[in-house]
């Protein structure tokens, strides 16, 4: 009787193990074969942008379609950087990486020849574009890097980062084009509401009394400038004769406000403010922006229509 309960008791159990077997094996192998049929579904395309200046650019076309960092941290210069393992290690793991051109961005020479047997795709944005020498300077490869500064410019780097980016990601080419055509639109109002304020002044001429990183802004709206420095160099010195002439122009013409770029001190800029009782105002030459500017979401257009309202204090 003993013998026939257990039997029984055996024969209960044993299908009842194996159905369960069967249907958690079961489970798993539908699960695995669902990533199989639809591989890399609701994968994001992983960006890296050099700069602030490509980053804008980046997020202002993909929004939130792909996932986009920054190289450099907020607040660091990229014209004497140095790339690190760590750096190369980040571009490699990327799917696109942006930058402004080796003139631009010297540094990335050491990140992209790291990455010769990486499929990481490097696009250089600044394809296209005129680079202007550095007008004080007597060596022959010296450049302005800020091509950015010319509106014209920003097109053609956003309109390159659009067309690398359509490739990567075809099927969100649409998206990515209404995108870039609407941050388009706002840069080239700007530029026209600035060349506007421009052409209405009496004196086409600014001043500059820090270093002079807007080549490329003066010789798109044909403004004139006077700089206390010979260039945009940050191991540059002020020039005494350059910094006399300031004064004595400021003074006679009565202008209202001098210009000192965001990133250096403003010493020089207060002194000649006690001297001649122009305001000092800020021009952004968007070579960087800090933590703080950062976190609060600031942009090429924020920051160029920044430049608008002071232009309008200093121009007269």
């Amino acid at each position: 009787m003993r013998t026939n309960r257990i039997s029984l008791l055996r024969m209960s159990i044993i299908p009842f193990l194996f159905l369960t077997i069967l249907f958690s094996t079961g489970c798993s192998y539908s699960g695995l074969k669902k990533e199989n049929l639809v591989p890399g579904e609701n994968k994001k395309i992983n960006i890296v942008a050099a700069e602030f200046i490509e980053y804008d650019f980046v997020k202002q076309i993909v929004k939130d379609k792909a996932e986009v960092s920054m190289l450099l941290p907020p607040g660091v210069e990229g014209h004497d950087y140095q790339a690190s393992a760590k750096d190369i290690l980040t571009v490699s793991k990327a799917d696109v990486f942006f930058f402004s051109g080796t003139k631009v961005e010297p540094w990335v020479d050491k990140v992209i020849n790291s990455n010769f047997e990486s499929s990481v795709n490097a696009v250089d944005i600044s394809s296209k574009i005129n680079f202007i020498k550095s007008e004080f300077s007597d060596n022959k490869e010296s450049i302005d890097p800020h091509i950015y500064l010319d509106l014209g410019n920003a097109c053609t780097m956003l309109e390159n980062i659009l067309d690398a980016v359509c490739k990567k990601d075809p099927e969100n080419a649409r998206f990515y084009k209404d995108n870039a055509n609407e941050y388009k639109e706002k840069i080239l109002n700007l530029d026209l509401k600035i060349r506007n304020l421009i052409d209405s002044s009496k004196l086409k001429k600014i001043v500059f009394a820090g270093r002079f990183a807007g080549i490329y802004f003066v010789k798109r709206y044909f403004l004139n400038y006077i700089s206390a420095y010979p260039t945009c160099d940050s191991k540059s010195e002020p020039d005494a004769n350059k910094i006399l002439e300031i004064i004595t122009f400021v003074k006679s013409n009565k202008i209202p406000a001098i210009f000192y770029e965001e990133t250096e001190d403003i010493k020089l800029a207060k002194a000649i403010s006690n001297e001649t009782g122009a305001k000092i105002l800020k021009f952004n030459t968007i070579h960087t922006v800090d933590k703080s500017q950062f976190d609060e979401g600031v942009t090429y257009v924020s920051l160029i229509q920044e430049n608008l309202e002071n232009l309008k204090k200093a121009l007269v």
